[in-house]
């Protein structure tokens, strides 16, 4: 039995119980998860400010995660024909280190529009779910 990823077991050369200070708040930030303010007119035609928390995705070859949650989809990379199981958006991103955009997937186009504050087109919705039926369909 191989213990390579114990690192309690008596033969880890990496057993380390040092107890370590977290005391930055960037100790126990996900890296992938960026927060902007925003703003958006509610059903009274009032412009109202949140910040809008998401979780962006790496480059080609990273698993893809939900822009809303962070949860990972096994088996789903970046730049595959998986992403057509998603709703995909960009976000540009000004005063970003890298000035990359960041790439984010949702479920569906319903939880971008909630997540988001935002109403998308019925040609928009509509060709998702094309693209997604026809996604679907390739599977079996």
């Amino acid at each position: 039995m191989i213990y390579d990823d114990d690192r309690f077991h008596p033969t880890s050369a990496l057993d380390n119980d040092e107890l370590k200070s977290l005391t930055k708040t960037s100790d126990f930030e996900d890296p992938y998860l960026y927060k902007i303010k925003k703003a958006y007119f509610d059903n009274n035609n009032i412009k109202q400010y949140y910040t809008l928390e998401y979780y962006f995705n790496g480059d080609t070859g990273c698993v893809i995660r939900n822009a809303i949650t962070g949860i990972k989809y096994p088996n789903c990379f970046v730049g595959t024909k998986s992403e057509d199981r998603f709703f995909k958006t960009i976000m540009p991103i000004q005063n970003s280190s890298s000035n990359k955009p960041h790439i984010l997937f949702y479920d569906n186009p319903y939880d971008f529009e909630t997540h988001q504050r935002v109403k998308l087109s019925d040609k928009t919705l509509k060709r998702w779910v094309d693209k997604h039926n026809n996604f679907n369909t390739h599977l079996f």
